[in-house]
């Protein structure tokens, strides 16, 4: 299962027992923003993660919802892109485009 930012943000908010509005002050923003930080309709800058993963005593990749075994995965497909002849994500999503867009035009 995927887990947002915002899911895990929720998460650790309600284990330490603090509000929306606690966090805001943390960060120096609105009790809004975080509300929408946690609803997943935006993210905070790099700066803020890093505080918001400090005062929960947690890594950011945590935070941010990466775990060991996505790294892994991650690190997998770089090999099996670089095998296949892909120099990056951008051309490996503008192939998975094209094929997607072959096989909904052969139904």
């Amino acid at each position: 299962m995927i887990h947002l930012f915002g899911d895990k943000l929720r998460e650790l908010r309600k284990e330490k027992k603090v509000s929306q509005e606690e966090i805001g002050k943390l960060c120096g923003v609105a009790k809004n923003t975080v509300s929408n930080w946690e609803n997943n309709i935006n993210k905070p800058d790099i700066d803020l993660v890093l505080k918001l993963a400090q005062y929960f005593n947690v890594t950011t990749d945590y935070l941010l919802g990466f775990t060991q075994d996505d790294l892994d995965k991650i690190k997998q497909l770089e090999i099996a892109l670089k095998n296949a002849g892909v120099d990056n994500i951008e051309q490996a999503m503008q192939i998975i485009d094209i094929l997607k867009n072959e096989k909904d035009t052969k139904k």
